[in-house]
């Protein structure tokens, strides 16, 4: 009866431990900076309409900034960058954003400008930006 017991005890834990890992897998796939220059470049040329030249263009400016950008997975194994690097890292990001907003025309700068406001800022979700509203409790009264 122990052994029945003590097994099903671990086929729960097991079961338990590789759901987990399933959903941490599941958040986000890891990208080299190869895999998110092109990503960013393919959303970018898909949202923005651009034109072959523009491509051109802003990939070199996205290679030279992503040159000069610490190794995601550095970041990562280390302590959380201070606020110094992440204030160097937004500021780079804005320069690179005012160089490809050179290359644009008018419409292209708004919906660029719009899409950089869905990203989100510090605390907010990655490119989504916020989950949005939540909705609220109602307080049902127990009778």
């Amino acid at each position: 009866m122990k052994k029945v017991i003590l097994a099903a005890l671990l086929m729960v834990m097991t079961i338990g431990a590789n759901a987990q890992d399933d959903n941490m897998r599941r958040q986000r796939p890891q990208m080299d900076r190869q895999q998110m220059l092109e990503f960013r470049m393919e959303r970018m040329t898909k949202e923005l309409s651009l034109t072959a030249e523009q491509q051109a263009k802003i990939k070199e400016i996205l290679s030279e900034e992503s040159a000069n950008m610490p190794e995601r997975g550095q970041m990562r194994q280390g302590e959380r960058p201070s606020r110094e690097a992440m204030e160097q890292m937004r500021a780079k990001r804005e320069e690179t954003n005012k160089k490809i907003e050179q290359l644009l025309n008018d419409e292209q700068k708004a919906k660029f400008k719009e899409m950089n406001s869905r990203r989100g800022g510090p605390g907010q979700r990655g490119f989504g930006g916020p989950r949005g509203e939540r909705p609220q409790r109602q307080n049902l009264e127990r009778q």
